[in-house]
């Protein structure tokens, strides 16, 4: 009897290598989007503090009900385009993102606060 010796691997090796590769894609690919995510909440944090500083550093524009002036101001002081910023005032921290906006500053009379607001993200990113 002639044995010749065959190369490659067998059809167990083969499942077992991909069911292994298949529980480490389970366990990885939750954690690199959970890193995403808070690398964008990240950013989208320091994008409101630099909408807040920026707000505050023009808020004598406001004080005179120039409101489009202060948005200019801010628009172009933090690079975000002026018709993706909104301003508001009024009473409430329970405010939303109006529809084709992306990011709005809200000014609360009754605590004389400035909030920063971002469409999709439930409540303020930023409050001072």
């Amino acid at each position: 009897m002639n044995k010749t010796k065959q190369k490659g691997f067998t059809l167990i090796e083969i499942v077992v290598a991909i069911v292994i590769l298949g529980v480490l894609a389970a366990i990885a690919v939750p954690r690199v989007l959970g890193t995403i995510k808070d690398a964008q909440l990240a950013a989208d944090k320091a994008t409101a503090a630099t909408i807040l500083e920026a707000t505050y550093r023009f808020s004598s524009l406001a004080e005179d009900d120039d409101i489009p002036l202060l948005k200019n101001a801010v628009a172009k002081e933090t690079g975000i385009d002026n018709d993706i910023l909104v301003f508001s005032g009024g009473n409430g921290l329970d405010q939303s993102v109006p529809d084709g906006k992306t990011w709005m500053v809200w000014y609360d009379d009754d605590t004389d606060l400035l909030s920063v607001f971002k469409a999709g993200v439930s409540g303020p990113l930023l409050t001072k």
